[in-house]
């Protein structure tokens, strides 16, 4: 049996009415995770600072029983249920959700690498993650979150644009 497991996602959007994408999102998710922490909501401009829309992105903190592979499968199927359609990397998309701590654990297999590999290196991930788990130590680099964010190169123009409603 799975003993119970302490997640951090990641949710990002910048297609149609993002703030309804993460509320449909976590409702979503929530039938499977107990939800119990939910980030400000931040913008940023797209990773290629090209014509793309902003970015708005939120973490999460959760408790499930699911595996990290089941969790993968679970996230991908919800995605695709509120709509995502396959683009192309850093392109625009209604919906995404990565997987960015599990339960402190590191683990890789061929489809999936935790903590997220380009965590440490992404505002639109740092300061939101920071809002649900201002203690976060990164469990590669044994870093904390303020330590991480005090290192970023890009902050893409991160701001924060508010609180989510989604229950």
């Amino acid at each position: 049996m799975n003993s119970v497991k302490r997640i951090i996602l990641a949710l990002g959007s910048n297609m149609g009415d993002r703030e309804r994408n993460f509320a449909d999102a976590l409702t979503a998710l929530s039938s499977q995770l107990e939800i119990d922490k939910v980030s400000a909501v931040y913008s940023t401009a797209s990773l290629l600072r090209d014509e793309q829309a902003d970015y708005c992105n939120i973490c999460c903190s959760a408790s499930t029983f699911l595996s990290a592979e089941e969790l993968l499968a679970f996230i991908k199927e919800t995605e695709k249920q509120l709509g995502r359609q396959q683009t192309a990397r850093w392109q625009s998309r209604l919906i995404d959700i990565d997987i960015i701590d599990y339960s402190g654990e590191v683990y890789e297999s061929e489809g999936l690498v935790i903590p997220h590999r380009e965590m440490a290196v992404r505002s639109f991930v740092l300061y939101p993650l920071r809002d649900v788990d201002e203690n976060y130590v990164h469990p590669v680099s044994g870093r904390g979150i303020n330590e991480l964010i005090a290192a970023l190169q890009d902050d893409l123009d991160i701001r924060r644009t508010g609180d989510l409603t989604w229950r």
